[in-house]
């Protein structure tokens, strides 16, 4: 069954902001997840969202020093390839609606009174934290008032 997957024109499938290609299916995607990303991976996503060495590190859940290490390595764990895959798909879902990664950077990293004056990328480290951010942009897609 294939994983659920929404084209930009001009942009490929889910994965396009770390340099991954779509697989196309689940199997696939869990897998590569499994096997852990490529740390070119985390260049890839930091560059794109103007991210600093240390917030990508929280984001993953771990410390700098511990990303200098994968980089050393060269592959994340399974766990850090998750929430890599997590913030990619929330930056990647935000330029679709936003169309822009500009202000898709912006938007991510500033207070939005409709989640209670929150910074969507500080909530979106969590699960929960991320579908509310995701809701939210899929009321702002529709034009329902935030």
């Amino acid at each position: 069954m294939p994983i659920s997957t929404t084209s930009l024109p001009g942009r490929p499938d889910l994965g396009w902001s770390i340099g991954l290609q779509d697989p196309g299916t689940l199997d696939q995607w869990l897998d590569a997840i499994d096997r852990g990303f490529e740390t070119a991976t985390l260049d890839a996503l930091k560059h794109r969202m103007e991210l600093s060495t240390a917030d990508l590190a929280r984001w993953l859940g771990t410390s700098p020093r511990t990303l200098k290490r994968r980089e050393d390595s060269g592959r994340l764990t399974a766990e850090e390839s998750d929430r890599l895959f997590r913030l990619a798909r929330l930056f990647e879902r935000t330029v679709e609606v936003l169309e822009s990664e500009a202000d898709a950077r912006h938007w991510l990293q500033s207070e939005q009174h409709a989640i209670g004056g929150r910074v969507p990328l500080e909530i979106a480290r969590y699960e929960p934290g991320a579908r509310e951010v995701e809701r939210l942009l899929g009321r702002l897609e529709h034009g329902i008032p935030v």
